[in-house]
């Protein structure tokens, strides 16, 4: 599970199959892709990285408590976990404001006077 939220959560969320079914998933091929079926493990997952590593990791690692490991792999891994769940949450919405629906009035001609 976490392979896929790993590497085709991001994937999706910047390329045309996470917003078009594509070809090969024959019953919905060519129909719009749900928004909340790709931004909401976006927000989650994100928000999730972020708030663990970025948040609970990093004051544990300042605290110095519970953390065991070498000091050079914590201070690596923990700031590029928080930078990728990050980079989710500004995917995500930059993919809700891609696949937002037009507004009707917006497109509506101006009424005659």
């Amino acid at each position: 599970m976490m392979l896929l939220a790993g590497t085709l959560l991001p994937l999706a969320l910047v390329h045309r199959w996470g917003r078009i079914w594509p070809g090969w998933v024959l019953p919905l091929a060519g129909r719009r892709v749900p928004r909340w079926l790709v931004a909401g493990p976006g927000f989650f997952v994100g928000a999730g990285l972020t708030t663990y590593f970025g948040i609970g990791g990093m004051t544990a690692w300042a605290t110095g408590n519970n953390v065991s490991g070498a000091t050079w792999f914590l201070a690596v891994v923990l700031p590029a976990y928080t930078l990728w769940g990050l980079g989710l949450l500004v995917a995500a919405t930059s993919y809700l404001s891609l696949t937002r629906p037009e507004c009707a009035r917006a497109s509506a001609p101006p009424p005659a006077h």
